[in-house]
């Protein structure tokens, strides 16, 4: 009689294995993105005091003769910059940081959200603000300096590159746009297709009522996984042995 061959026997017995270089490099990783947060989280903070204070301590004359001459509130807009883009990107980066900073991807997807977050409210006020100083009349470049005035152009110049970078994904989301909606209504149309087809086949098959009488050799559902009731309604297949 032939024997079964047996697994070969081990000389040693297995041990746990050592924590190999992925995780070498997920540590480095979250190590990374902890530093680099911490760095963008100081640099933000110092941004936003900076503007709360230029605000805080603004001459109201100032901010007048800004207006009057540029037709423009340059205020108004910092605080605008302030409430919607500057410390609800704060906020929500320090409680990201609270919450995530030893998870790697969670903490990698928060940080582009809030860098998604950011671009995009930081090109539209940059866009709105560019084109109501492109309508400001000539009087404008008569203001004189003042704080309000030049944490205003700093806005507007670092705001350059968001403001590019929100056109740029503007234009290739209406680029794409057509065809990802051709694409939907041609995946929606063969689903109804197959559906219909499917509800063709099932009006065409023969319906009738389960008895035990008829079907003596079939009283059990191997898809259900049930036995059939007389109130059940069951599909007779062709049988072709």
């Amino acid at each position: 009689m032939r024997r079964p061959v047996q697994p070969a026997q081990r000389e040693f017995p297995l041990q746990a294995a050592e924590p190999g270089m992925f995780g070498f490099f997920h540590q480095e990783g979250i190590r990374n993105l902890q530093e680099n947060t911490t760095k963008r989280l100081k640099l933000e903070l110092c941004f936003t005091l900076i503007l709360i204070l230029s605000i805080a301590f603004a001459s109201h004359h100032d901010t007048t003769s800004f207006m009057v001459k540029c037709r423009v509130d340059a205020r108004r807009q910092v605080e605008i910059f302030l409430a919607f883009t500057m410390i609800p990107t704060l906020i929500l980066r320090m409680v990201a940081y609270r919450l995530f900073k030893n998870h790697l991807a969670r903490f990698q997807s928060s940080d582009f959200s809030l860098d998604v977050y950011f671009y995009t409210t930081f090109g539209l006020w940059t866009i709105s603000n560019f084109i109501k100083m492109m309508h400001a009349p000539k009087s404008c470049g008569t203001v004189t300096f003042s704080t309000i005035k030049l944490c205003y152009h700093i806005l507007l110049i670092l705001g350059i590159f968001p403001g590019v970078i929100l056109m740029i994904g503007a234009f290739l989301l209406c680029s794409c746009l057509p065809y990802a909606l051709i694409s939907w209504c041609v995946e929606r149309r063969r689903l109804g297709e197959e559906k219909r087809k499917r509800e063709k086949l099932m009006q065409g098959l023969f319906h009738t009522q389960w008895t035990a009488g008829k079907f003596e050799e079939s009283n059990y559902c191997c898809i259900c996984a049930s036995g059939y009731d007389t109130k059940d309604t069951v599909i007779v297949l062709p049988c072709h042995p």
